[in-house]
């Protein structure tokens, strides 16, 4: 392809893109390619391309940690250096994030946060009682569950993570996700340990009734008894997430053997029940949709990460995100349940159910964790850094 052809072959390019815009804006992509001889090699597709012209929104974020974006037409204003998830109260006037410093809290709309506790460790996302009167996390240093008042700091309620009947010490404390409040606010599920692996745990807030509802069965000796040494169960449960009618859990299982029980669940707490939704294997929380006949989460499937919208009734599932070049990762699903905000290799991409992408934040930072405003105007997001981008 000699020069003036690979002119003609850009020029045809643009044209196809313009017509494409006008025709269709809110699916508008543009594509860079480079031209190498007779091959054409397409580099990357940018999924939001003309801004101001098409209603999707581009900002940047010029500093790692965590910042709130306080509508989507809006600039990203940094909140604190920690580069941990952000936790909304449910009136959307304070953020809530854990560290290995401890449990900290920030009004919304101020860049001074406050240091609820000390000499603990968070392990995962801390979670905020319905009321917003209590904070729930996991203590990695001592391996408890905490529940503290969201005024004072002051604990109400510590658990041991490992049950009664657990004979061996965890191995590591579950640093993905974190405790779930029941919707009415009167139970917390979290992840125990059992002496084998990972299992799931429900209390009363009260610290009440503890009891563990998933039950993944050590490995046995070719006699049929238990190995009297440390033996790992062939799977470990992830974290929970509580229906809306606060009935059922569901919660993923991680296979550490091969055939071992895998994929989404359903518990249902009154029958002491649970049944498999999908085969995919979750890599961020889980989320139901507010009439309870679907969930959200983000699964790999066939080496690319994506977000999927399970139907319970038939186990169908939607990807929601094949439009995004570089997939997706840590979704949050908007209020009003019209859009989804994930991350998709750095940045921290808005889009409607049907893929239409509304807004896009980049940075020198690799962007994670976006936790929508309760009332759906803004987002909180953090930013780590990104070696190999800021390598190049």
């Amino acid at each position: 392809m000699d020069e003036s052809d690979h002119d003609m072959f850009l020029h045809g390019i643009g044209l196809a893109w313009q017509r494409r815009s006008e025709s269709e804006p809110e699916r508008s992509e543009l594509w860079f390619t480079q031209v190498n001889g007779p091959a054409v090699r397409v580099i990357f597709v940018l999924t939001c391309a003309i801004a101001t012209l098409h209603g999707c929104t581009q900002a940047s974020v010029d500093q790692g940690g965590i910042s709130v974006l306080d509508s989507l037409e809006g600039t990203p204003r940094w909140i604190d250096t920690a580069p941990a998830a952000p936790v909304w109260s449910p009136d959307g006037e304070v953020i809530a994030w854990g560290t290995e410093d401890g449990l900290y809290v920030s009004p919304g709309k101020s860049s001074d946060p406050e240091l609820l506790t000390t000499e603990i460790s968070v392990a995962g996302r801390p979670a905020w009682s319905p009321d917003g009167r209590r904070l729930v996390f996991v203590d990695e240093i001592r391996s408890s569950l905490v529940v503290i008042d969201s005024a004072s700091g002051h604990r109400t309620l510590e658990l041991e993570l490992a049950s009664d009947r657990a004979k061996f010490p965890s191995i590591g404390t579950l640093t993905f996700g974190g405790p779930a409040w029941s919707p009415d606010g009167s139970q917390i599920a979290f992840n125990c340990w059992d002496g084998a692996g990972d299992e799931l745990c429900v209390v009363r807030a009260d610290g009440g009734n503890e009891r563990q509802v998933t039950q993944i069965d050590p490995a046995r000796s070719t006699s049929g008894a238990p190995e009297q040494e440390f033996s790992a169960a062939p799977a470990n449960v992830g974290p929970a997430s509580w229906s809306p009618d606060g009935s059922y859990l569901a919660v993923a299982a991680y296979p550490e053997q091969r055939g071992a029980a895998s994929g989404v669940f359903i518990v249902d707490l009154e029958r002491g029940s649970a049944r498999r939704v999908s085969s995919l294997v979750p890599n961020s929380e889980i989320l139901w949709f507010g009439d309870g006949d679907s969930l959200l989460f983000t699964a790999s499937e066939k080496g690319r990460s994506d977000a999927w919208r399970c139907w319970l009734d038939s186990s169908v599932l939607e990807n929601l995100t094949m439009g995004l070049e570089s997939g997706a990762r840590e979704p949050a699903l908007a209020p009003d349940e019209s859009q989804i905000a994930v991350s998709s290799r750095g940045k921290i991409i808005v889009q409607s159910l049907e893929g239409v992408v509304k807004a896009a934040m980049d940075s020198h930072h690799y962007g994670r964790f976006p936790a929508w405003k309760p009332n759906g105007d803004g987002l909180a997001f953090a930013a780590e850094p990104d070696v190999v981008r800021n390598f190049v």
